[in-house]
């Protein structure tokens, strides 16, 4: 079933070169787009996995309506909306678990393209959220996200070097206890930025790290399930290492790992233990600092998931495909 596109809110340019910056996104800042076209489309879901008030006005203006439409009703769109919804609301629940057990005064969340999680998350947090992507994607946000909690921050990622000084410039504090959100970021980058990427966060202090990553698997999904050329090529092999390569860049710079997610495409096969399991995408929790963010057991009773899960797969902590096993309904907001 088709769902109706919302009505779009005009934000009428007041300049020639507003209109420009507007229309200015390209290349991995509209694949930015097309996630929140996905997350529109679940959110009109009968029991939606995630609720997305923004999606389909920021999809619409970045996108434009006709565009939007014909993605949201593409052979491929089911695939990338199952993926961004349960990413989407993995990440939401492990953040809302992490407030309630040791809570963090600051999230930075890299590569936040048109993602709402600050919104959706609860206008009442004094965590302070800074977002940073490009600075056509800042100029494109500020037009959406104006509160003070939520700072915007224009930075160019192939440099993951300068970034804490970068922050620190806008108001960031290395010294206060922070959770680093990572989604959909590593994917388009060499495996090389990713270590790059973790050795700058040393200049930080106590820290949690939630890091999404595409399994290699993704890829032979896409293949076996979408034939459309497009599809296959938007991401690359060689930037998709496999999950016990991410592991060791982890242990290498000093993060000790609390928890892993998979999701999971053959059931009977985890719990027999035979072969290797296919995962579409992967979520690793891990900290690093003297204060303890004691998330292990949280997440997983957030998630309804059975205690015999736990101990499958020496550690590995499979999600059910079936979106029935996960509890419906509106996040509630961060404390």
């Amino acid at each position: 079933m088709r769902s109706a596109l919302p009505k779009q809110r005009r934000v009428v340019a007041t300049s020639v070169d507003q209109l420009r910056r507007v229309t200015s996104l390209r290349g991995v800042e509209r694949s930015a787009a097309l996630c929140a076209v996905w997350r529109w489309k679940e959110s009109a879901e009968a029991s939606p996995l995630v609720l997305d008030p923004f999606a389909g006005e920021l999809a619409q203006e970045a996108l434009g309506t006709e565009a939007v439409s014909k993605l949201a009703n593409a052979t491929f769109a089911s695939s990338l909306q199952y993926l961004l919804a349960l990413r989407t609301r993995l990440l939401d629940d492990l953040l809302i678990a992490s407030q309630r057990h040791q809570p963090v005064e600051q999230v930075v969340q890299l590569a936040v393209g048109c993602d709402t999680r600050a919104l959706r998350l609860g206008s009442t947090s004094s965590c302070r959220f800074f977002e940073v992507d490009t600075q056509r994607m800042v100029d494109f946000r500020k037009r959406w996200v104006q509160q003070q909690r939520i700072v915007q921050v224009g930075f160019d990622l192939k440099e993951p070097e300068l970034l804490v000084p970068a922050l620190v410039d806008v108001g960031f504090d290395p010294r206060r206890r922070t959770a680093w959100l990572c989604e959909g970021l590593l994917e388009y980058h060499e495996p090389s930025f990713t270590s790059a990427l973790l050795k700058a966060l040393d200049a930080a202090g106590p820290q949690l790290l939630i890091l999404a990553v595409l399994d290699p698997y993704w890829l032979e999904f896409l293949a076996k399930e979408h034939e459309q050329r497009p599809v296959r090529m938007a991401w690359k092999p060689s930037r998709l290492p496999p999950l016990e390569w991410h592991r060791a860049r982890l242990a290498e710079c000093g993060w000790e790992i609390q928890q892993q997610l998979s999701e999971l495409r053959n059931l009977c096969d985890a719990r027999a233990e035979v072969g290797e399991v296919k995962s579409l995408f992967h979520v690793l929790v891990a900290e690093k600092g003297e204060d303890g963010f004691l998330l292990t057991s949280t997440c997983c009773q957030r998630l309804d998931l059975p205690s015999l899960q736990q101990s499958w797969l020496r550690g590995l902590w499979p999600l059910l495909v079936d979106k029935n096993r996960l509890p419906k309904g509106p996040r509630p907001p961060l404390p």
